[in-house]
């Protein structure tokens, strides 16, 4: 009872910040940092060289497009636009490397094209076969193992 009366007496504060009560700890899974590190060099190392020195360049050195097209004999546009289709296949290159390597011949076209379906980006020779491939393929057990 006289407990109930201190609480009603208490003062009550409100706040959605809860670091004085839980500071927490950030987590860092090595594991997966390392993984994560070794697939980004493999898909830029899969790429090719011209690609690969434009992003170079561009996203760690920080130079600007101007600075690099004396370097590709190229204008500041064609050197965005260049930039612009690295970064693209970058993204595919990075989603390609997370899939397992697989002995199956249809499975192992599945994984290497999986990067460019996930970003909506078909080449043209691949269009007929894809609708066939995905919805087959995709579907076998074997294939989502693998």
């Amino acid at each position: 009872m006289h407990v109930d009366k201190l609480r009603g007496q208490a003062k009550l504060t409100t706040t959605d910040d809860l670091t004085p009560f839980d500071p927490g700890v950030p987590f860092h899974d090595t594991a997966v940092a390392g993984f994560e590190s070794g697939a980004a060099a493999k898909a830029f190392a899969s790429l090719p060289e011209r690609w690969q020195l434009v992003l170079w360049h561009l996203e760690v050195e920080g130079q600007k497009p101007a600075d690099i097209a004396p370097l590709l004999g190229m204008s500041a546009n064609s050197v965005s636009a260049l930039a612009y289709r690295a970064r693209e296949g970058l993204r595919q290159a990075f989603l390609t490397q997370h899939l397992a390597e697989t002995a199956d011949t249809e499975c192992r076209w599945v994984n290497e094209h999986l990067g460019g379906y996930v970003r909506g980006a078909w080449p043209n020779e691949t269009a007929p076969r894809s609708r066939l491939t995905w919805t087959t393929v995709l579907a076998a057990p074997r294939c989502m193992r693998s």
